[in-house]
Parts: structure tokens; sequence; C-alpha cells
């Protein structure tokens, strides 16, 4: 067993290395867009898109951009052709469900938002979110009480589902 490890030292070594720049690549486009550091984001996506366009993230990256910017028509088509290359994930339809908030699809912007929050019960807010953007305040408590059933400390969805069931009587 020490021959081997020895022996393939070096390969697990140049591996690890690769998994902390992909890593940290990932980080840094999400800080970057966070940040509205768009400009810089979009380069170093369009430049990893041009060595390996077969990594559908990058184009959920891309999508981001685009939604940062207020594109969202864009935004939805690349997070569409994200999703094509891969599987339906979170984070593509909690974004391209956000695009289609903006753009006042409720529909779909809830269908996204359900679709996430059956893989992730974190994205319940999300559901609820547009719910109440619709006025359909019931719906929406449904939502964020089913949040908060997993995440209870969180006081102010606590305060807001009181807001919202006040302002209905």
């Amino acid at each position: 067993i020490d021959d081997l490890r020895k022996k393939t030292q070096h390969e697990l070594d140049s591996l690890s290395r690769l998994m902390i720049e992909e890593n940290n690549f990932h980080s840094n486009i999400l800080q970057l867009v966070e940040t509205k550091d768009l400009d810089l984001a979009d380069k170093l996506v369009d430049s990893a898109i041009q060595s390996s366009a077969a990594k559908h993230i990058l184009y959920t990256y891309k999508g981001m951009i685009y939604a940062a910017r207020d594109r969202h028509p864009e935004a939805i088509e690349l997070f569409n052709k994200s999703m094509s290359m891969s599987s339906e994930f979170p984070l593509v339809l909690v974004q391209r469900g956000e695009s289609f908030l903006k753009l006042k699809d409720y529909d779909k912007a809830i269908a996204d938002f359900k679709k996430a929050a059956d893989i992730n019960y974190d994205f319940d807010y999300q559901v609820g979110k547009a719910y109440e953007q619709m006025n359909l305040i019931d719906s929406a408590i449904v939502y964020y009480t089913k949040y908060l059933d997993h995440y209870p400390e969180k006081i102010k969805v606590k305060e807001h589902i009181s807001t919202l069931t006040s302002s209905k009587n």
C-alpha cells in the first residue's frame, strides 16, 4: 500500500490542485456577480466557455450575468441552454425563476421554484415570494410556513408571516 501511495501521490496532488482551482473559479464568479463586477465575470466566463464549452454551469453563470444586467429574456435562453446540457438543478431553476418573476411570468416562475423546492426545501421561500407577488397571500403563507418548518430560527420569516396573516383580516 505504501508503494502504491508513493506512486500515485503526484497524481492525487495534481487532482487536488485542479479541484481547488475549479472551486475557486466558481466561488469567484458567484462573488463577482453578487458584487456587480459584471464585466470581469463576463470575461472570465467567456474565456472558460471558449476552453470548455461543454460545461453547463458556465451557461448558468452567463445567464446570471445577463439577469444582473436586467436582460432577462437572454438570461432565460442561457438558463435553458444550461438545462439542455444537463439535468435541471436547483441553482439554474431558481435563477430562471427569478428572471421569470422580473418579467412577471408568475406561472413559469412558480413552476421553476417548485421543481427546485422538490429537490431542496430551501427554495420553498422563493415559491412563497412568487405567490406573494401575485397577491395570493394564503398560498404564500403556506410556502413560507413550509420553509419555516426547516428553519424555525428565521425570526424575520415568522414576522413576515404574521404581517401577511394580519393584513388578510
